[in-house]
């Protein structure tokens, strides 16, 4: 394998054994048969890593296609990546989509676009603007979403959780165009749990918190709160229980 601090630069289409680079920079087509270790990782064309993929900072432009773990302090990704195996980054920046077979843990995930997790989510801070699906456990210290579309999450647990419908184009087009739904910005989860939960456009099996907050457009199966509870005119609860 080459030796740490040589450079990678592919400007046309190649393949490659796995190797450990310095910087590695993508404006082409590159397929890495391997593990493939670089402090810095620039994709603005197609990188598919037919093994694990080891990052300092990540930037994709283009496409990323990683067919095991990877590892990084940072990912930033404007356009799409796909990742088969489990990946544990510091920082998380979504502005196109993030889509990952196993299990996602970061210190930060911000979404604008998509995201989504088979084997659950594990963060200190979740924000998202867009639409996220999440198998399993989506755990965050503090959780706000804005929501252009429909998402999921099996489990979502917090100390803050937000959740609200997206305002701005939603707004626009539902007034243009009543009943207009392409972009119903619509959580269905099966339980959410923290200490301050403020929730609308939400379809909920149970809602557990101290205090809750159930806005517009909720249908709520069971809400359990131990301090207070406020529920908007027209949302549906079926069962309320202080605890």
């Amino acid at each position: 394998m080459p030796k740490s601090g040589n450079d990678l630069k592919v400007n046309g289409s190649m393949r490659l054994s796995g190797g450990v680079y310095d910087n590695a920079a993508v404006n082409g087509a590159l397929e890495i048969n391997g593990a493939l270790k670089c402090r810095e990782l620039a994709v603005n064309g197609m990188l598919n890593v037919n093994g694990n993929l080891h990052a300092v900072s990540a930037v994709i432009r283009g496409r990323l296609d990683v067919e095991g773990n990877m590892e990084a302090k940072s990912l930033d990704t404007k356009g799409k990546t796909d990742i088969e195996g489990d990946a544990k980054i510091g920082e998380i920046r979504i502005e196109g989509a993030l889509d990952a077979e196993g299990a996602v843990e970061a210190d930060k995930i911000t979404v604008r676009g998509h995201f989504m997790s088979e084997k659950g989510c594990n963060a200190e801070e979740f924000t998202a603007t867009g639409r996220f699906r999440i198998e399993g456990l989506l755990n965050a210290e503090n959780i706000n979403c804005e929501l252009y579309s429909k998402s999921y999450a099996e489990e979502i647990g917090g100390r803050e959780i937000t959740i609200r419908e997206g305002r701005g184009l939603n707004n626009w087009l539902k007034n243009i165009f009543p009943g207009f739904n392409i972009l119903d910005g619509r959580l269905v989860a099966g339980t959410i749990e923290g200490d301050t939960v403020k929730i609308e456009n939400t379809n909920a099996n149970i809602v557990r918190a101290t205090d809750v907050t159930i806005g517009e457009g909720c249908e709520i199966m069971l809400v359990e709160y131990k301090n207070s509870l406020k529920t908007a005119p027209g949302s549906k609860v079926k069962e309320s229980r202080k605890i």
